[in-house]
């Protein structure tokens, strides 16, 4: 998600050595003070939601269609390719173990690097971090992005090379390459009017209700948009719509899934009837999983149903084909066009 141009962030008051996930956050905050109120849209009624309460219907049958044509139903995964045999709950642990110390490593040494006034313009006080401009900004989060998230995914490249066809099995190595690329491109396609008109749902029934609805715009992109740096959009382009799908869709549809399936159907190998099972509560975990880890970027609930939304897409994509690659570009056209849509419509609006 656009969330993900900047996964870093701090807290007002940094605890530099005693709480290691305030420093990991003190990038995305830091952008904060240079945006206004013009990113924050609340709606109060539905008029206000404009053309996208088409997209409502247009959910709905495309939904009808999926279910009409089988892709939802106890069919769903016929001849759905088995996940990674050797991957298990232990890799999972060293993949996330990796992640943390990768985070951890950054953090710290970023603090002590800043502290001794090594970076020029950069500095750390009880506001938290500041940076020299928005382009040194962006850097310093694609780096830590980088760091964060290299050390798991090279672990899994590794493991997935011990055994014959592991790549494969895994979902790194395409089983069709043009076959890929089109169910990514047209799970987008039919994809985002439905994510578009869960959340439609999800914000028509709370103005129904008699509540109002604030949208946030992020930070980091108002920012962008209001220095005019074209440097900064394109480093944040490559961590948001290059690095983010490709990272993320290896640990959370990959590396989790994996392991909750391979858990999961363990002593039930022959049975089809609890494979499907499986199978879907996967993708559910998986879906509720990926809408968490985006809770503390939102500022109401509305949002997260499109979160869950695309996570249910993502995951029943990867357990039906058995490869990441349309997951990843699935991912990255989604980013890719909020990315776009957002940097779009705040240089419109502020000239």
């Amino acid at each position: 998600m656009i969330t993900e141009t900047c996964w870093l962030g701090a807290k007002n008051e940094v605890m530099v050595y005693a709480d290691v996930m305030n420093v990991m956050k003190m990038i995305a905050e830091a952008g904060g003070e240079v945006a206004s109120d013009s990113g924050r849209q609340v709606i109060s009624s539905l008029n206000e939601l404009g053309g996208q309460i088409v997209m409502i219907p247009v959910a709905v049958l495309i939904v009808g269609y999926w279910i009409w044509s089988k892709r939802l139903s106890r069919h769903a995964f016929d001849g759905s390719p088995r996940h990674l045999a050797s991957w298990g709950v232990f890799d999972l642990l060293i993949v996330f173990g990796l992640w943390l110390m990768g985070g951890a490593v950054f953090s710290l040494g970023l603090v002590e690097v800043v502290s001794r006034g090594m970076l020029p313009g950069m500095t750390l006080g009880d506001g938290g971090m500041r940076f020299g401009s928005i382009e040194q900004q962006a850097a310093i989060s694609l780096i830590g992005q980088l760091m964060q998230y290299s050390p798991p995914v090279w672990y899994v490249v590794w493991k997935c090379l011990q055994g014959k066809g592991g790549l494969k099995e895994f979902g790194l190595q395409p089983r069709s390459v043009g076959g890929d690329v089109l169910a990514g491109v047209l799970a987008f396609v039919a994809g985002m009017p439905v994510i578009l008109g869960m959340l439609a749902i999800a914000i028509a029934g709370t103005v129904m209700l008699g509540g109002t609805v604030e949208l946030l715009g992020h930070e980091i992109l108002i920012t962008i948009s209001q220095s005019k740096s074209m440097g900064a959009i394109a480093i944040f382009g490559v961590s948001a719509i290059v690095v983010a799908p490709i990272v993320e869709e290896v640990l959370f549809r990959g590396a989790m899934q994996t392991t909750l399936f391979n858990l999961l159907i363990r002593g039930h190998a022959d049975d089809k009837r609890m494979e499907l099972i499986v199978r879907w509560g996967v993708v559910f975990v998986s879906a509720i999983v990926f809408m968490s880890i985006h809770m503390s970027a939102v500022p109401s609930w509305q949002p997260l149903v499109g979160h869950f939304t695309l996570g249910l897409i993502l995951a029943w994509l990867y357990e039906r084909r058995g490869s990441l690659w349309p997951c990843i570009i699935l991912h990255a056209l989604f980013n890719a066009f909020n990315f776009g849509f957002v940097v779009l419509q705040y240089s419109l609006s502020n000239g």
